[in-house]
């Protein structure tokens, strides 16, 4: 029995320095920058978004969203990516999949995006529009963040 090929799942960008401020230690209002342009971006992919969700919810740390497209609901989180290196560009992520229920969750079988799965290109196209983007698989987003 072969093992799948975890499909990709987070988008890495970097972005303008100048997008930072000094007393935004979790870097949430450019989380929320991002969330904005993410909004627009995927309103013009044909997806529609929860009225109680748009521009984001603001969390501690982090911003949380969701969209939907084919009746299928996706959820974002769009954080800071905390690279330790001071020469490197900063660096800002978007987690994307499905919307998962708490108990499918809890159980281990939560439904995971597919290889070929067109919100991959979306997400891909969208990091098109910063200086720089890749897209990784959770596996590999963990290894960068925890070396």
């Amino acid at each position: 029995m072969s093992k799948q090929k975890e499909p990709p799942s987070v988008l890495m960008l970097s972005v303008p320095e100048d997008w930072f401020e000094d007393h935004d230690d979790y870097a949430v209002k450019v989380s929320s920058r991002i969330c904005g342009l993410l909004e627009q971006h995927l309103i013009e992919q044909d997806h529609s978004i929860p009225e109680w969700v748009q521009g984001g919810c603001n969390e501690d740390s982090y911003v949380y969203y969701q969209s939907m497209k084919n009746e299928e609901l996706y959820v974002y989180t769009i954080a800071y990516f905390p690279n330790g290196d001071e020469q490197s560009r900063p660096q800002m992520y978007i987690s994307y999949g499905f919307k998962n229920s708490f108990l499918k969750a809890l159980l281990g079988r939560k439904k995971q995006l597919d290889s070929d799965h067109s919100l991959h290109a979306v997400m891909s196209k969208f990091g098109e529009t910063f200086l720089a983007s890749r897209v990784l698989t959770h596996a590999q987003f963990n290894e960068e963040l925890y070396k």
